[in-house]
């Protein structure tokens, strides 16, 4: 009985805490055949707001040999619900040499998206998907949501390691690696 009591006090602590909730989605194989019918690569995340904010600011910036290659990130920003989805996609046009990237908002009263079309050369050969699990589960500052990096060498790397998800530096160096790599990031705003 006692353990009981404990689990409930627990769970009602652990529901009252007021942090912002964020994990990747988890897609039934038909849903991901969706999705993926519209896109070469994509990441989407569930959220679960426990503060009050206005706005989330996404974006994408293209990395290449470890430089930024635009100074103005792909951005987009929209109102925020308290619960929803933010997908991030990218479908190549190996015809034209270019890439569209798009991000977007899923939530009950609507969505919303942008789409960014941009230079991108196919002779990328191997690819590394890599996004963040928020072990911690919380969102509140300024994260990094996923990685796509492209690369033709041997040097190439199987993912990108957990840590440089929440280290900058460690990211930068990381993101030399790849011939050309997307960094898909986003931050709320009260």
């Amino acid at each position: 009985m006692k353990r009981l009591i404990a689990g409930a006090v627990c769970l009602f602590l652990i529901a009252c805490t007021g942090q912002n909730e964020i994990q990747p989605s988890q897609l039934t194989d038909r849903e991901q055949w969706m999705v993926s019918s519209f896109a070469d690569y994509f990441f989407l995340f569930d959220y679960h707001l426990k503060e009050d904010y206005q706005e989330i600011e996404l974006w994408a910036e293209q990395w290449q040999n470890g430089e930024l290659a635009n100074e103005q990130p792909y951005l987009y920003t929209t109102q925020v619900d308290t619960k929803g989805s933010l997908l991030f996609s990218v479908t190549n046009d190996e015809e034209a040499d270019s890439a569209e990237i798009t991000i977007g908002t899923i939530e009950s009263e609507g969505s919303g998206t942008a789409s960014f079309v941009l230079d991108f050369p196919h002779d990328n050969v191997d690819y590394v998907l890599s996004e963040n699990t928020f072990p911690e589960g919380e969102w509140n500052d300024e994260v990094v949501f996923a990685i796509l990096g492209f690369d033709t060498s041997e040097n190439f790397g199987d993912s990108v390691t957990i840590s440089s998800f929440e280290t900058p530096d460690q990211l930068q160096d990381e993101l030399a690696n790849y011939k050309e790599a997307f960094v898909f990031k986003g931050k709320l705003i009260k």
